[in-house]
């Protein structure tokens, strides 16, 4: 009994500290918008390029991998952009041109745009979930470390569930190239929002 009230206690804590903690806040708000939006993208991708595109098995793995391959190229350019721009910036851009990848995935109906397309997606996604990461470790305290990651890692998928339910609506209800629009189109608004908010000074 003990044990159960000093892990909620400690919890508590944990979930004070981080609403005191205005920017990384902030923060994980982003990154629970941020995460929908990619979920609704990347639960509809595979549909959409055998569906739409009539892609093989062989096609679709080289397209996939594109979006491995910009990962990489993605952690590489990390350091050189924290460097030059604050944090805020970095995932402020990074989600406008998330967006474009979005979009750039469904230009044409071709395999060459929907592997450029994820090519993007993975290079933007790296450098903002490092950023991400490295901000959180950055700013909590030693003690609360645990604490805060299980946290914010957590509200981090709150509304993946509903977000890949919708995009599951939208394939059925419409064609799954909506699905990428909508994706785009929240990233926009969701770019506007930290743009003219205090995230884009952090």
């Amino acid at each position: 009994m003990h044990s159960r009230a000093g892990f909620w206690s400690e919890l508590a804590e944990g979930w004070r500290w981080l609403r005191s903690c205005r920017p990384l806040w902030q923060m994980t708000l982003f990154v629970v918008f941020l995460n929908a939006t990619t979920g609704m993208v990347d639960t509809t991708v595979i549909y959409y390029a055998k569906d739409s595109l009539r892609l093989g098995n062989g096609e679709l793995g080289l397209a996939l991998s594109a979006a491995g391959s910009g990962g990489l190229l993605g952690s590489f350019m990390i350091s050189p952009l924290r460097r030059r721009y604050r944090l805020g910036v970095i995932l402020t851009v990074t989600t406008l041109l998330t967006g474009i990848a979005y979009l750039l995935m469904i230009a044409g109906r071709h395999p060459v745009t929907l592997a450029a397309g994820l090519f993007l997606e993975g290079l933007l996604g790296a450098i903002s979930t490092v950023c991400v990461w490295t901000y959180r470790q950055e700013t909590t305290p030693h003690r609360l470390i645990g604490r805060i990651n299980g946290i914010t890692g957590s509200a981090f998928k709150l509304a993946m569930p509903a977000a890949i339910f919708a995009a599951g609506w939208m394939s059925q209800l419409a064609q799954s190239e909506w699905v990428f629009i909508a994706a785009a189109f929240a990233n926009v608004i969701l770019f506007l929002v930290c743009r003219f908010g205090n995230l884009w000074r952090i």
